[in-house]
């Protein structure tokens, strides 16, 4: 017997009883009147504060050491910027941490639309952030502002698609410490390129960021994609 035969026997063979004060229990339910952007804004309220201490933190670091170094260390800087991707969807993944995924699934505004919020929210945030650190830099390494451009995206790119693939493929409320070693290693990655030797010197050149960054930016965003298409195969209701 095919699954369509099984159906069809099933519905022949369960008839459900028919319901009883349905309108009026419908009529009973309030109506939230809660719109979109007013949903999207609601969820500054959710981000915890250390999210927003950490891109701070971030960009005080940069003028610190920007401050106490030569003009040659634009990669220390950037190893910098992984950590505000590391704080950014570690916010996206707290639902799982905390056991609240199904719940949310089965909410008006689901899981799905909660992450979309909240990584728009702290993605624009950190676009702020890499936007106000690129003209201090250019200044302070005599580079244009798409060359700083470049060496801030790459690490950021590449922390961003690893965590995201991390998170997508491990469902799990441990999946942060792989992600913290993912973002370290990424960081360290970039201070091992600016003490690299003049043979090896071209793989942290800004040509070889615009040939990487774009790659990396495509990958993001497909990981972004499927990590989005991947919690619809967890609604329960």
């Amino acid at each position: 017997m095919t699954d369509k035969q099984l159906k069809q026997a099933l519905k022949s063979v369960y008839q459900p009883p028919k319901s009883q004060k349905k309108n009026a229990f419908l009529d009973s339910i309030e109506v939230s009147t809660l719109t979109m952007p007013e949903f999207v804004l609601s969820q500054f309220g959710y981000i915890r504060p250390w999210g927003w201490l950490m891109s701070i933190g971030v960009f005080v670091a940069a003028l610190l050491l920007m401050w106490n170094t030569d003009e040659q260390c634009v990669w220390m800087v950037s190893a910098l910027i992984p950590f505000a991707a590391l704080s950014t969807f570690m916010e996206m993944n707290r639902s799982v941490r905390c056991g609240m995924d199904e719940l949310e699934q089965a909410s008006r505004f689901s899981l799905k639309a909660v992450t979309l919020a909240r990584l728009g929210i702290l993605g624009a945030a950190n676009l702020i952030l890499m936007a106000a650190l690129s003209p201090v830099i250019g200044v302070w390494g005599q580079l244009t502002i798409l060359e700083t451009g470049f060496y801030i995206l790459c690490p950021y790119c590449l922390t961003a698609f690893c965590n995201l693939h991390i998170i997508r493929k491990w469902h799990s409320k441990e999946n942060l410490y792989p992600c913290a070693a993912v973002t370290m290693l990424v960081s360290l990655l970039c201070i091992v390129v600016n003490f690299m030797t003049d043979w090896l010197s071209w793989i942290s050149s800004w040509q070889s960021c615009a040939v990487i960054t774009p790659l990396l930016l495509a990958l993001m965003l497909r990981e972004c994609k499927n990590y989005l298409s991947h919690m619809e195969e967890y609604i329960w209701n």
